[in-house]
């Protein structure tokens, strides 16, 4: 076995007996190489207060087997470096960074430049101290295909800290798979790994688990942060729930509240998992300050046994986007904590709630057509225990991360709808009073299947808000949008030149029910539209506005013939029901059957009537 003692230098190790190296005093080389006779594995030591710099080439290995480094730490206060240089990459080994001590941070790997953590594997240990042990990526470097597993705070210290993986600069995780562990004591705080800067997710896998004491507090679980103008790209996040009850589910945060950073989610996917045990919280992802969503595609799955659906959270001043928003079961979309009347996203599905507080929440920006069969409605969380997580990674020599600090990771929250004392924010805080609305813009079509009940105003700007539930609210169909349905909408209907169209998809007829008045705006006469379509003699084949309440009439009426059906003369047909009416329609397309038949309109005090009557012949 050759020792090096150069930057030029190559280190060579063969077959030996001695196979633990600990090296004692600073040491930089070019390269490591383990040769096809190295099959004892070694374990190479960075020692306390020492460093081991790979400069050049990186580590080659041939021995078949996994070799293994470590950075060591002690109790004096004294811990090792594994530093990767230049393009140096660490080839198939394994590395362990020891966890902190009382005196000590835990030890570290570093890559700087343009090295790479090739196709390595790397733990970053718990300890039994408040600062960490990390895996660091500086400049341009790279995880490429490298496994990290940062394991979570486990001595029972009061927050004691997990292990880190930490990109700064334009670093990249590349196509690395990453595991946070949550906490397996009470009070300590889950493994993690930060973006920060500029740096990217790349292609990489993330897996967030759970804390997995019961009552540990609300920092226990697993996370993956991004700071600074970094990036999830790609990335695909598992946000796994807590398998103890009173215990906190994983996490990936973007953002930290009160600082202006703007990440972006980019078109990553976030996956986030609920809970099997009762009182136990699942998977979350949370936008903070100025971060987006991007195109992101967020889930949040619902528990089993009682416990906690999976939660996706937009906080502060967090834009949406146009990401993709999937809520299943008892998972959550939750807006309430925003600091902005309106928070805009892709699009919504699935089956879970949606708690507004008093936001307007406005669908569509993806152009994607959808059904959401869950719940919108007002009510939310209350977020109040405050920033208690003081540790830093702290590394004090020329180009280390400087006390980044890790966000507040503490959070009670209460879910609650409370439509019949809907909240309003004051100084910051959600009180009794304002309501949460719902906007429909884009292209693309969003139907509501459940009983939504949220009390602001939904406002169709843009493609198609089909209700084929219910809604509370007052609704406003604006120019470009269009109301379809089955359903009831408990309040009034406002044409704002836009169309209402009872009944679902062309060819499926339905009664569109009106607890309100239905009022058509005069001057959007030109383009207000009540559309009905008619595919039959019998009184189910006819769409029907039904309106409780005053129908003020303008605007066009629109009969669409489906299902090949063509009226005889005389046939007629009830399309709108009222109490009182004013106002009456233009027809549009009056003529139909080449020529031959007409519409004509007949005002009853409680329903309108179309009849078929003979068309205008024509002149010889």
């Amino acid at each position: 076995m050759t020792v090096p003692n150069g930057p030029a230098d190559i280190a060579t190790f063969a077959l030996s007996n001695t196979t633990n190296v600990s090296i004692s005093k600073n040491i930089e080389v070019n390269g490591i190489i383990f040769t096809s006779a190295a099959t004892n594995p070694y374990t190479v030591i960075a020692s306390p207060e020492l460093t081991l710099t790979i400069s050049g080439v990186g580590i080659k290995n041939n021995s078949g087997i996994a070799q293994k480094f470590v950075a060591t730490v002690d109790g004096s206060g004294n811990f090792g470096r594994i530093l990767f240089t230049t393009s140096a990459t660490a080839e198939r080994c394994i590395f362990t960074n020891d966890g902190a001590t009382a005196a000590s941070r835990g030890g570290s790997t570093e890559f700087y430049d343009s090295s790479t953590a090739g196709n390595g594997s790397f733990t970053n240990r718990n300890g039994s101290g408040n600062s960490t042990s990390a895996t660091i990526f500086f400049d341009i470097s790279t995880a490429a295909n490298g496994t990290f597993t940062n394991e979570g705070g486990g001595t029972g210290t009061p927050f004691a800290e997990g292990g880190q993986t930490i990109f700064l600069d334009a670093s990249t995780a590349g196509n690395g798979i990453f595991t946070n562990n949550g906490a397996t004591a009470s009070g300590g705080f889950g493994g993690d790994t930060v973006f920060d800067d500029s740096s990217s997710a790349g292609n990489g896998s993330f897996t967030n688990n759970g804390g997995t004491a019961s009552g540990v507090a609300a920092f226990g679980g697993g996370a993956t942060f991004f700071f600074g103008t970094s990036t999830a790209a790609n990335g695909i996040f598992v946000n796994n729930p807590a398998p103890a009850s009173g215990a906190e589910g994983g996490v990936t945060e973007f953002g930290l509240e009160f600082f202006n950073f703007s990440p972006s989610a980019g078109n990553g996917t976030f996956i986030n998992k609920g809970a099997a045990t009762r009182g136990a919280v699942g998977g979350e992802t949370i936008f903070n300050n100025a971060s987006t969503a991007d195109a992101a595609t967020l889930i949040a799955n619902g528990g089993t046994n009682g416990g906690e659906g999976g939660a996706i959270f937009f906080e502060e001043n967090s834009t949406g986007g146009a990401a993709r928003v999937e809520v299943f079961g008892n998972g959550i979309l939750d807006v309430s904590g925003h600091n902005f009347p309106s928070v805009t996203i892709g699009s919504i599905e699935g089956e879970g709630d949606v708690f507004l507080g008093a936001n307007n929440l406005a669908v569509g920006s993806n152009n994607l057509s959808t059904s959401f069969f869950g719940v919108i409605q007002e009510g939310g969380f209350d977020a109040s225990m405050p920033k208690i997580d003081t540790a830093t990674l702290g590394l004090t020599e020329a180009g280390s991360y400087n006390g980044k600090r890790r966000p507040d990771r503490g959070a009670f929250k209460l879910y609650d709808s409370i439509s019949t004392n809907p909240p309003v924010i004051q100084d910051g805080r959600l009180t009794v009073g304002a309501v949460g609305s719902l906007t429909k813009i884009g292209s693309g079509t969003l139907q509501l299947e459940g009983v939504n009940t949220y009390n602001g105003d939904t406002i169709i700007s843009g493609g198609v808000l089909q209700v084929d539930g219910s809604i509370s609210s007052n609704t406003f169909v604006n120019r470009g949008g269009t109301l379809k349905g089955s359903g009831i909408v408990n309040g009034n209907i406002t044409n704002r030149g836009g169309k209402v169209s009872p009944g679902e998809a062309i060819g499926v007829t339905g009664v569109l029910t009106v607890a309100g008045n239905y009022t058509t705006w005069t001057r959007q006469i030109g383009g207000a539209t009540l559309s009905i379509q008619i595919g039959g003699a019998n009184v189910a084949q006819v769409s029907v506005l039904d309106v409780q309440g005053n129908a003020s009439l303008g605007g066009f009426l629109d009969p669409v013939l489906v299902n090949g059906f063509v009226p005889e003369i005389g046939q007629s047909f009830t399309f709108l029901n009222y109490a009182s009416f004013t106002g009456s329609f233009h027809i549009r397309r009056p003529v139909f059957d080449h020529g031959r038949k007409r519409w004509s309109l007949t005002y009853n005090p409680t329903s309108v009537v179309l009849t078929v009557i003979q068309g205008i012949s024509p002149r010889p």
